[in-house]
């Protein structure tokens, strides 16, 4: 049920870091989750797949640095474009 999925994921650990789809928890003074976009692109890793559908090279990482580099953020980046 999904209530019961819900209250795991509350309740789980928030250091437990084994997803590679997700980044870990971080929160403001006030207790919100909050992460900087600067901080979440430095977090980020490409990892290896043996089953991984698509071809060709990985690109996300390479595509937010660039949104760093050339705007400061995704909304940065946006508007120089």
């Amino acid at each position: 049920n999904a209530a019961g999925v819900a209250a795991q994921a509350r309740d789980a650990p928030m250091d437990q870091g084994d997803d590679a789809r997700t980044l870990s928890i971080s929160r403001d003074g006030e207790g919100a989750r909050f992460k900087e976009f600067r901080s979440a692109v430095q977090e980020c890793k490409s990892v290896d797949f043996q089953d991984w559908p698509v071809s060709g090279p990985r690109t996300v990482k390479h595509v937010i640095t660039q949104m760093i580099n050339n705007g400061g953020s995704a909304l940065g980046h946006h508007q120089q474009w």
